[in-house]
């Protein structure tokens, strides 16, 4: 007796910690077995229906009339209803149909309850075709998708919407690409006024979403001219929420390969469905498709002929050496300034020993700056400075004996004193074989003399300068 007591209780222990808690609503499935939301406590309602509830009243889509569907006994059509209702947007969601109550059958269920549809869900029926029955069921209506219009019915549905004072508009039907081109559907829709999204489709077969998909030119024909339901009630559907699908007009169908790989790298990074779709529409896939027609017509070239080889390397080497030629112009102008510099400054040490050493014995009554801006003084203080940078390179001197007070040789033209000639004053150069610099008369320039330096580079030094800068003629004398 005492054992079957205790086993009573210990089940009635088990069983209470399997119940809900208070606070939490409890429902059983038609498979039996318990469910639980959460209540509110001020309305009472499952927290599903509570937050639907929260977002109607926040939100700033207004109504949106839904047509095209509930007119087939093979399917429910309330996934275009969940996805609006999912968006957050829409404070009432108007189903038109041919017949309310053949509606409510469609859509009134435990899900749609719990989900929170019901909740923004609102039913009307009658011919959308139909001027006065459309102008009385539009009123109050800020968006309309009309799902699956007849291609000779798109235009007299725009201006139902445009007396109506509708917003926005989202059209989808099934015409082929020359009767969308001949129709002028596009220009109506531009004439509206209203912020639309145009959708030409081909032929609508049933099936799931989530397969190869693709969007084109709205005049053009598409690989398949087939689009699956599901498919296309997603784009239809989230197309009020794509910035980049307003006042657009595209075709949408089934893809090939192509399209099916660029969605799979789409999906595989995480991407939503709807972001998938606004891709679409962006013309990503069209950038993929090139990019892989590409690679797939560099993949299938033929090799290059033995013509085409030497070409090529021809080519190579022509660019190769116009980069190694500007590479050397650099280094002589950069050498070139650098011998300029190194001159000027043993010019001026040269003037600024010179001058104080005049100065202190009384030989001149000049201040440094006129000592410095005299012609002459600065023109034998350069000629000093070219003959000390050329010494600390190897090379003779060539003023030592004008600065000297000795007269030059004089040049008896047989080019074998050539060495010891005094320049030319309009020659600014040395010869091919060496790296000495040379100087013309320098000529004043304000406070400064303007000298002229130039070098000839020997063919032997050109692939060592190539590399990089030259050794600067500063560096040789250190």
């Amino acid at each position: 007796m005492r054992r079957c007591f205790a086993l009573s209780l210990a089940l009635a222990t088990s069983v209470e910690s399997f119940l809900p808690a208070p606070g939490v609503n409890s429902f059983v499935s038609r498979s039996g077995s318990y469910g639980t939301g959460l209540n509110n406590e001020r309305s009472g309602l499952p927290a599903a229906r509570q937050r639907a509830a929260d977002i109607a009243m926040s939100a700033d889509g207004g109504k949106v009339l839904v047509t095209g569907f509930l007119n087939s006994k093979q399917r429910t059509d309330q996934f275009v209803f969940d996805i609006l209702q999912a968006q957050g947007r829409w404070e009432k969601i108007v189903a038109f149909s041919d017949s309310v109550s053949f509606a409510k059958k469609r859509l009134v269920s435990r899900k749609s309850r719990y989900s929170g549809l019901l909740d923004v869900l609102e039913f009307e029926e009658g011919d959308k075709y139909d001027a006065a029955t459309m102008e009385e069921k539009l009123k109050g209506i800020s968006a309309w998708l009309c799902f699956d219009c007849e291609g000779d019915k798109i235009k007299e549905s725009v201006e139902f919407a445009k007396k109506a004072g509708v917003k926005s508009m989202v059209i989808s039907s099934t015409v082929s690409a020359a009767d969308a081109s001949s129709a002028g559907v596009e220009d109506a829709l531009k004439d509206s006024g209203l912020e639309y999204t145009f959708i030409r489709v081909g032929e609508v077969v049933e099936g799931k979403e989530g397969g190869s998909v693709m969007v084109g030119n709205v005049t053009d024909e598409l690989p398949m001219e087939q689009v699956v339901r599901d498919d296309i009630v997603r784009l239809s559907a989230e197309a009020f929420m794509m910035e980049n699908a307003t006042n657009t007009a595209f075709a949408f169908g089934k893809g090939d390969d192509i399209a099916l790989a660029y969605l799979k790298e789409l999906r595989q990074n995480g991407t939503d469905r709807r972001t998938e779709m606004s891709t679409l529409i962006s013309g990503g896939f069209l950038e993929y498709q090139a990019i892989k027609e590409a690679e797939e017509a560099e993949k299938n070239k033929p090799p290059p002929s033995k013509e085409e080889l030497e070409a090529q390397e021809k080519a190579f080497q022509e660019e190769r050496e116009a980069e190694y030629a500007a590479i050397r112009e650099q280094n002589a102008i950069k050498r070139q300034e650098d011998d300029i510099k190194l001159v000027e400054k043993e010019a001026k040490e040269f003037l600024e020993k010179e001058w104080n050493a005049q100065f202190w014995s009384r030989t001149t009554s000049l201040t440094e700056e006129e000592y410095f801006e005299d012609d002459d003084n600065w023109d034998r203080a350069m000629k000093h400075g070219y003959d000390v940078v050329n010494t600390a390179r190897g090379f003779p001197p060539k003023y030592k004996k004008e600065l000297e007070g000795e007269e030059e040789a004089e040049d008896d033209d047989d080019d074998e004193d050539d060495e010891d000639d005094e320049p030319k004053e309009a020659d600014t150069t040395t010869s091919s074989e060496n790296d000495a610099v040379s100087v013309t008369k320098p000529t004043k320039t304000g406070s400064k003399a303007d000298v002229e330096v130039s070098k000839e580079i020997t063919a032997e030094s050109k692939d060592e300068e190539s590399d990089g800068p030259a050794e600067s003629p500063k560096a040789k004398l250190d």
